[in-house]
């Protein structure tokens, strides 16, 4: 349908339907906005959490998925191009695009580094939030596609091969698939 619910999380209500760009996968909160990703027309709309007033649709790369935010800016990854897309969340501009792995999908933050899972690579991108620059690459299963940090580990959900790889964040080895 192209939405997005708000829903009431007392309830499960739901408490409004917006319409977003085409192919919405993904969502992010940065404190005010809810970020979505429309995957099909590789755009992301910024929505006013409070409101559900879309602030602003912004162009980013081809097949955006992934999304997260750093307390600054906002990652994307975009599928189809290799890269993902960081945002100023304040204002919206796309303050770089920086290459990473083979079919960028899921993307997480620990603090201080993002981290995308590479889905046609069987890797995951480590990138140094404030830089931009890519600090490692670091192989995994076969397929990754969500990302997570529990505060000490990065864990891939590893979708070809049925499996999930645990990273050390501060090393990037892999301390279990």
């Amino acid at each position: 349908d192209d939405t997005v619910s708000k829903i009431v999380a007392a309830t499960g209500a739901v408490a409004a339907t917006i319409t977003v760009g085409d192919g919405p996968y993904a969502v992010a909160f940065d404190g005010t906005h809810i970020w979505v990703t429309n995957g099909s027309d590789d755009t992301v709309s910024k929505i006013v959490a409070a409101t559900g007033v879309i602030a602003a649709t912004i162009g980013v790369g081809n097949g955006p998925y992934g999304v997260a935010f750093d307390g600054t800016h906002i990652w994307v990854t975009n599928y189809f191009e290799d890269s993902v897309s960081k945002i100023v969340a304040a204002t919206g501009a796309v303050a770089a695009t920086i290459g990473v792995g083979d079919a960028p999908y899921g993307v997480a933050f620990d603090g201080t580094h993002i981290w995308v899972a590479n889905y046609l690579g069987d890797t995951v991108s480590k990138i140094v939030a404030a830089t931009g620059v890519v600090a490692a690459t670091i192989g995994v299963g076969d397929g990754p596609e969500g990302v997570a940090f529990d505060g000490t580990h990065i864990w891939t959900a590893n979708f070809s091969d049925d499996t999930v790889s645990k990273i050390v964040a501060a090393t990037g080895a892999v301390a279990a698939t």
